[in-house]
């Protein structure tokens, strides 16, 4: 497989999350496979902006949307915002660079280089949790895409289908099994699923229970938060077991 490009949406408010996975990938990750680490600017501040740019391999793409958590806090307007765009503008970087494209969530640490995971042929690879949860057997925060019709087609669909939704609450990974449901059979054989355990692992004691051991840690809600410190105290300094990787990454903060 050739190189590829790393995507996430990422604006001031989750820029703590931003940071330790931007050295995770940088600790963790061959680095020459990759082309691009694209960041898709949803509210950066300058000094946000200028630690990217300090980055070897990052390209900031202007959205010219600018959200912050604090509008609403867990799925409120600005939650929302940031969520609900992240396929448009994965769609958009695909489009501009032409080029393979992994896309994670921000709030996301990588734990080993995942390259040897990447599909080398068929099209899209989806993170899939069915067996923990049948309604939303998908889980939007990894999703791999190669720079081919199929992929961009199912993009689109999936775009059209979270710009369609009545929901209030969560949008992305609901309509991604929408859009995979709405697949023909021969197109369900091209893309490839991996265990949501691999790629987003949810706690200390999930990872020590897993051989070979995941991928990347995700470092995702469990209840709803009003602010972002709120979210940060509870996610971050939580109690998912991953403090010294916290230190590592976000000691300086």
């Amino acid at each position: 497989m050739a190189n590829y490009n790393i995507f996430f949406s990422l604006n001031n408010s989750y820029f703590p999350y931003g940071k330790m996975l931007l050295r995770s990938i940088f600790n963790t990750v061959n680095l020459d496979k990759v082309n691009m680490i694209v960041v898709a600017d949803t509210g950066l501040s300058d000094e946000d902006k200028e630690f990217i740019n300090n980055l070897d391999k990052t390209f900031i793409l202007d959205t010219k949307l600018k959200t912050e958590f604090n509008k609403g806090g867990t799925w409120g307007e600005g939650w929302q915002q940031v969520v609900t765009t992240k396929t448009k503008f994965l769609l958009q970087a695909l489009n501009k660079f032409k080029t393979d494209t992994l896309m994670l969530d921000a709030d996301c640490i990588v734990v080993r280089d995942f390259y040897e995971l990447l599909p080398k042929k068929q099209p899209i690879q989806l993170c899939h949790r069915g067996e923990e949860n049948k309604q939303v057997p998908f889980l939007g925060s990894y999703i791999f895409v190669k720079n081919d019709t199929m992929s961009k087609n199912f993009l689109k669909q999936w775009i059209y289908n979270i710009e369609n939704s009545s929901s209030d609450r969560a949008k992305e990974s609901p309509n991604l099994g929408k859009t995979y449901d709405s697949l023909s059979s021969e197109e369900k054989r091209k893309i490839v699923l991996v265990g949501r355990k691999y790629v987003s692992c949810y706690n200390i004691e999930e990872f020590k229970s897993m051989s070979p051991l995941p991928y990347i840690i995700h470092l995702k809600g469990g209840s709803l938060s009003k602010t972002i410190d709120e979210d940060i105290k509870k996610r971050i300094y939580g109690t998912h077991g991953f403090d010294k990787l916290v230190n590592l990454y976000l000691g300086d903060v």
